[in-house]
């Protein structure tokens, strides 16, 4: 196939690195690690110099140009009752839904037992039909989104050309003209 293009979507969010270019960059920490491998950000001590999103390599970190707190009913309806609405001049990302996964952990521990492999869903994951997103503990082997990471067809994304250790694993995309190349 010389000559032909192949062109595809690829969402991309916060990859929640390891080793993020974008926390050692703020001025005031509001981008940080934390101890579960995920990357964080405080909001509220955000004071929106741009200096992480200018420093993140996936593009992923969004400058919040708005007021949502002027947003008339029924519109604020919308809005997550479990996440606090950010005011304008902050910056903006993927959470990994932060929010359900501490209140799951939460529960866990009130219940005196480990949070289950697939009890954290996020709202991505939730929202997705075709259910291609899957949530869980890399650190344990026998998870179920351990087993789709050992796939032959998994990869992280910038993964070779910079060390940013992404926890975000994505599958390549089979197509018909190469499973019939693969036949031959």
């Amino acid at each position: 196939h010389a000559g032909v293009v192949d062109i595809r979507h690829l969402p991309m969010m916060c990859q929640h690195c390891g080793n993020a270019p974008c926390e050692p960059v703020c001025p005031v920490f509001a981008a940080y690690h934390t101890p579960d491998g995920m990357n964080g950000q405080i909001y509220n001590r955000c004071v929106g110099t741009r200096y992480c999103a200018n420093n993140c390599p996936y593009k992923v970190r969004v400058f919040n140009w708005y007021t949502y707190t002027d947003v008339p009913e029924p519109m604020n309806w919308a809005w997550n009752p479990d996440v606090t609405v950010r005011e304008n001049g902050v910056m903006e990302k993927c959470s990994f839904c932060v929010q359900r996964v501490r209140d799951t952990q939460n529960t866990a521990v009130l219940e005196g037992r480990a949070v289950r492999d697939g009890e954290v869903v996020t709202a991505c994951q939730q929202s997705c039909p075709a259910e291609a997103i899957v949530f869980g503990d890399l650190r344990d082997p026998e998870s179920a989104v351990s087993q789709k990471v050992a796939h032959e067809r998994t990869y992280r994304v910038l993964d070779e050309l910079i060390n940013t250790q992404p926890g975000v694993n994505y599958m390549k995309k089979v197509t018909f003209h190469e499973v019939a190349s693969a036949a031959h």
